[in-house]
Order: structure tokens, then C-alpha cells, then sequence
């Protein structure tokens, strides 16, 4: 971060790296939607595929960039400032995550459910 002059440009020489996050970030969610099937269905409990796999892709993406964006915000500021950014935003971005991540997996619940998709 210490020769970024722009955020703008930050982030677009980033993006490449970004969608490959995502990309591996998108499969597991896959694989956890698999893994949440096989579990509810193990314990007798009625599970519809679709439903579990859209709700672990759509809040993956919506957590993902949140944090993104908010991790880059905040790590661009925290520099900005004269603070370390790795003292600052890792224990910063480890808190938000778990936040964002479950209030993600209840909106993409929620989604998919008012547009009858479970």
C-alpha cells in the first residue's frame, strides 16, 4: 500500500486478483450447499437443493463484497493516516466478517424465499 497514490487505481489493478478470490470463495459455497444438503437430509429433514445452494452463492456474494469493499476502504484510510494497516484492519475485518457473513446468509434466505425460490 505504501506506493498507492489513488484509490480508484488501487482497486482497478486489483480486480484481476479479486475475481480470482471469488472465483474459489464461489466454489466452496458450492461445496457447502452440498454439505448442508447431505447433513439436513441425513437427519430426516426435508431439504430442497436449490434453495441451499442459491442461499450459500448469493451470500457469498453479497458478504464478499462487503468486506471487500469495506477491508479496502478501511486499509486505504489506515494508510492514509500514518497507522500500520495490518495492525488496524485484520482485526477490524475479522470482527465485520462474522457480522456480515450472517446477516448475508439471512438476506439471501430471505431473497430467495420472498421470490419463491424455496
Amino acid at each position: 500500500m505504501g506506493y498507492i497514490r489513488c484509490f480508484r487505481e488501487a482497486v482497478k489493478r486489483s480486480l484481476n486478483e479479486v475475481r480470482q478470490i471469488e472465483v474459489a470463495a464461489g466454489l466452496m459455497h458450492i461445496i457447502f450447499g452440498f454439505i448442508s444438503y447431505w447433513i439436513t437430509v441425513s437427519v430426516s429433514l426435508e431439504a430442497y437443493l436449490p434453495f441451499l445452494l442459491g442461499a450459500a452463492l448469493l451470500s457469498n456474494l453479497i458478504s464478499f463484497l462487503i468486506a471487500s469493499l469495506l477491508s479496502s476502504i478501511v486499509a486505504f484510510s489506515a494508510f492514509k493516516r500514518g497507522w500500520n494497516p495490518d495492525n488496524f484492519v485484520i482485526p477490524f475485518i475479522t470482527s465485520l466478517s462474522d457480522t456480515v457473513a450472517t446477516l448475508s446468509l439471512l438476506s439471501a434466505a430471505t431473497i430467495l424465499r420472498t421470490i419463491g425460490a424455496g
